[in-house]
């Protein structure tokens, strides 16, 4: 079998093991992130209005929507621009946050106006957008500061 540079070694493997890990761990972080804070504001509307014991189950079914909307956006768009920012080192908290909003607003564009919803398009994708910083924020530093190895150790290692 030809040596590609991936399971160079077992060390190699080890460093492997910890990439993917790290990647899930951040993944996990960024979907679960957005969906925390829309249950507290969905929590904290409930609670103002008082009506908190009549609605919680559907406070509870839209932040499980939440999660499953961030799981889609995570690895439609969010998987093949950590991939190509990976690659090219690109990684940073500013380009996160950057890519995060626009991968948190984009589809509420393209879902809205081919609809004719032009009045909302904008303000809900700012805030899809603001989500998605929010999930970038979590997955930059759980990716950072996971305490498996430095990313540039094990950028330099796996090639």
């Amino acid at each position: 079998m030809p040596n590609n540079g991936w399971l160079a070694s077992s060390g190699a493997q080890s460093t492997n093991w910890k990439i993917i890990l790290k990647t899930i761990s951040a993944f996990l972080a960024a979907a679960v992130a957005p969906s925390i804070v829309f249950f507290a504001i969905c929590l904290w509307r409930l609670f103002s209005n008082g009506e908190l014991y009549n609605n919680i189950i559907g406070c509870l079914f839209f932040t499980v929507f939440a999660f499953v909307v961030a799981i889609v956006h995570i690895v439609v768009l969010g998987l093949p621009a950590f991939l190509w920012g990976w690659r090219h080192g690109l990684i940073h908290w500013w380009s996160t946050l950057i890519i995060a909003f626009i991968i948190g607003a984009t589809p509420t564009i393209f879902v809205f106006l081919p609809n004719g919803l032009i009045d909302y398009t904008f303000p809900v994708a700012a805030i899809m957008g603001l989500f998605g910083v929010i999930g970038g924020f979590a997955f930059w530093l759980v990716w950072r500061f996971l305490p498996l190895g430095k990313t540039k150790e094990i950028r330099n290692t796996a090639g």
